[in-house]
């Protein structure tokens, strides 16, 4: 997770292609809807994503993981998300995040993942 946080705020939303599975089966699903079916619709979103936003602040707490196999992990963590735009504007988004980790030969990898934020927040889709 320390990871997630790190790569993101040296390479913006883009990183996030580090982190998310290769193999078939990844999704992520964001204020109740899935954002990206799969991995090549990430790809997609976060190439024009990035023409955008140029840095990603990503901060985790009270974070919970659940070992369910040696190649298989649960993880829930409340979420504070500061989104830098090329123009010097800021989205702010705060809310829990959790998923399903997959390890793979380069490492842990984010297989299902889910953001909630409360609803008088800012809508976590517009920051996916």
């Amino acid at each position: 997770m320390r990871d997630i946080s790190n790569s993101l705020a040296q390479r913006g939303p883009v990183a996030w292609l580090e982190h998310f599975a290769t193999r078939p089966g990844f999704f992520m699903v964001s204020a109740g809807a899935v954002q990206f079916a799969d991995r090549a619709a990430a790809e997609t979103f976060l190439s024009k994503f990035t023409q955008t936003i140029g840095r990603v602040d990503l901060r985790w707490a009270d974070l919970r993981i659940e070992p369910l196999s040696p190649s298989l992990a649960m993880v829930g963590a409340r979420y504070d998300e500061v989104m830098t735009k090329k123009d010097g504007g800021r989205l702010e988004f705060a809310g829990y995040f959790s998923g399903v980790f997959w390890h793979e030969e380069s490492g842990w990898k984010v297989g299902h993942c889910h953001w909630s934020s409360p609803a008088d927040a800012a809508p976590a889709a517009a920051s996916r």
